[in-house]
């Protein structure tokens, strides 16, 4: 399949490949970038998007009082920026969902009334008509009518969600925020074993934001194809003292993409790649020791 356009050679479609990281002694490191990551995402979108400080003011400040590069910044605040976006998207495509429904179930009730109001003509007309018929209709127009007072009410309330100024946005995911209140049902032992997964899956992963004109694409991450290394540029609150700024990620190999990769890394004028790391739950613990989780990365 082609990927790039003949045209400029310029890569006219987004795609993203991923592979593992299989240096474990690295996790650790991986596991406090994606901590403090998550810590400046929180504090991020409650200043810019609750308080609606001055973004400008907000990178000033962040970087000295987090320990983060400005490049790191924007790299936060463009991916929290996307999350944002997603949620007003998405309510926007649920919004219209349930609207259509609503049409439809009021559109249904309305032809159900008219129908029971003709069985009713027809009865007074023709006693012989099946009495039943009538019956079994306001039978089914009840609970129609049910179900159009149950959507207009969800209508009410996300139109409601849709009308705030701050987006609904849950760091961590609602689906295990809600499992805190039936711990046993989910597996949890206790509420601090829930919190432990809690603080976890929030500080699970971090983006490095590229630009066409930085250097690889990337110079918060880099992607060296010929040593299959990443060098990865780490905040200055996690350089030790007289240690080196830059975390060097050996045994990158990318199964498939790598061709992509390399052909993006050479595009005249530039091409900007973005870098997800992500930890997940371990799925095998073949070849390597991987301590219940593994890291990945990926590169769009």
């Amino acid at each position: 399949m082609a990927l790039f356009a003949a045209t400029n050679d310029k890569i006219n479609m987004q795609v993203t490949y991923e592979t593992k990281i299989k240096e474990v002694a690295h996790y650790p490191l991986l596991n406090q970038y994606a901590e403090l990551y998550g810590r400046v995402e929180r504090a991020l979108f409650c200043d810019l998007h609750v308080r609606r400080l001055s973004l400008n003011d907000l990178k000033a400040a962040y970087q000295p009082h987090f320990g983060i590069t400005a490049r790191q910044f924007n790299s936060v605040r463009t991916f929290l920026d996307g999350k944002v976006k997603a949620v007003r998207e998405g309510l926007a495509l649920r919004l219209s969902n349930l609207r259509e429904k609503v049409k439809s179930t009021e559109k249904n009730v309305a032809e159900m009334v008219k129908k029971l109001t003709q069985l009713h003509k027809n009865k007074n007309k023709q006693p012989t008509t099946e009495p039943g018929a009538a019956h079994k209709l306001r039978f089914k127009l009840h609970h129609k009518k049910r179900r159009l007072h149950l959507l207009r009410t969800k209508l009410t309330r996300l139109e409601a969600e849709a009308a705030r100024p701050v987006p609904h946005l849950t760091f961590g995911s609602n689906k295990l925020f809600r499992t805190q209140f039936h711990l046993k049902e989910n597996g949890y032992s206790s509420h601090a074993e829930w919190q432990a997964a809690w603080r976890a899956a929030r500080s699970s992963q971090f983006v490095c934001v590229g630009s066409k004109d930085e250097t690889g694409g990337n110079q918060s991450c880099t992607y060296f194809p010929a040593d299959h290394t990443l060098r990865l540029r780490l905040p200055h609150a996690l350089i030790v003292e007289g240690g080196d700024k830059y975390l060097i990620i050996g045994d990158i190999a990318f199964q498939y993409g790598d061709d992509v990769i390399r052909a993006a890394l050479n595009v005249e004028g530039g091409q900007a790649l973005t870098y997800r790391f992500i930890r997940r739950a371990a799925s095998t613990r073949t070849g390597y020791a991987t301590n219940e989780y593994e890291w990945f990365v990926q590169v769009t």
